[in-house]
């Protein structure tokens, strides 16, 4: 069956986890006005999708694990930063904060993984990055000195794993 976005599948049996990763890509096109309300409508509605779905679930899984993203920090701050640090104030990290708040209301156990670029050798964000060096036209992005917080996406599966088997993880 296909969600209608009012009525979810009756085929769908008692699920352990709900994880939703789904969202416009950011390097997909340029950023006009219309392309970064894509961006974060596509995270609202797949997150209150989620919710929505886990509401009316019997049984419900046992936790709901929502992407967010490094954005969240937003780009100004040359520190180190860990989960504490106060959110950012530009387009992305405004986009972070909205797709967070989205998923809350499950009732169940929520968590919002804030994953960095995703690096893999057939995917992500590996293939478009490397086609100027390849052709001698590779360089620096802005100065050299920002950070650039990635992940493989073998990574990203072994986090979404342990952020399943630790209950106390929220």
């Amino acid at each position: 069956e296909v969600y209608d976005g009012k009525n979810y599948p009756s085929t769908i049996g008692a699920v352990d986890a709900v994880i939703n990763l789904a969202g416009a890509g950011i390097a997909d096109h340029k950023w006009t006005d219309d392309y970064k309300k894509q961006i974060l409508d596509s995270r609202i509605f797949s997150s209150k999708a989620a919710v929505n779905f886990i509401r009316q679930a019997n049984p419900k899984p046992k936790v709901l694990i929502n992407a967010s993203a490094v954005g969240y920090y937003g780009t100004q701050n040359p520190a180190i930063l860990d989960e504490t640090a106060p959110p950012g104030n530009d387009f992305l990290a405004k986009v972070a904060i909205e797709w967070e708040k989205a998923s809350q209301g499950a009732g169940i156990r929520t968590v919002n993984p804030r994953i960095g670029v995703v690096m893999g050798k057939d995917g992500g964000a590996f293939p478009r990055m490397v086609t100027p060096f390849k052709m001698y036209a590779g360089g620096y992005i802005c100065t050299g000195m920002q950070g650039f917080p990635w992940v493989h996406i073998q990574g990203v599966i072994r986090a979404l794993l342990f952020l399943f088997d630790h209950e106390e993880i929220s």
